[in-house]
């Protein structure tokens, strides 16, 4: 465990937020928030939230639901994928149903029969 930690701390350690006092107030704010509407966050939800909230940052994620309640920004990057090139409609409605890596195994398929 302890090596995992020091290889994302070598790899990503600028972009990693502090989980500080004011964050883990916010932390409590909004867990309060989202319990008072009626939704019940879960921590790993509210320990990514506030540290955007506080820095700023917008999250990126699949899972919208879980970060609407936060009232923090969030968006799906994926919901509005630009329409392939190239693919006639029948690609173009498959890329739209398929998960981001099937879609990416599809698109080299593709290329390399392009390329034969």
């Amino acid at each position: 465990m302890f090596f995992r930690l020091e290889l994302v701390l070598h790899l990503y350690g600028e972009r990693v937020l502090p989980f500080d006092v004011t964050v883990a107030r916010l932390t409590g704010e909004l867990t309060d928030k989202a319990h008072a509407a009626g939704h019940a966050p879960g921590f790993a939800d509210v320990a990514i939230a506030a540290p955007a909230g506080r820095h700023g940052m917008t999250i990126l994620t699949r899972n919208l639901r879980h970060f609407t309640p936060l009232d923090i920004q969030a968006i799906d990057p994926f919901a509005t994928l630009p329409r392939p090139r190239g693919l006639g409609e029948t690609h173009g409605a498959l890329a739209a149903s398929q998960p981001d890596g099937a879609f990416v195994q599809h698109l080299l398929h593709v290329q390399n029969k392009a390329q034969r």
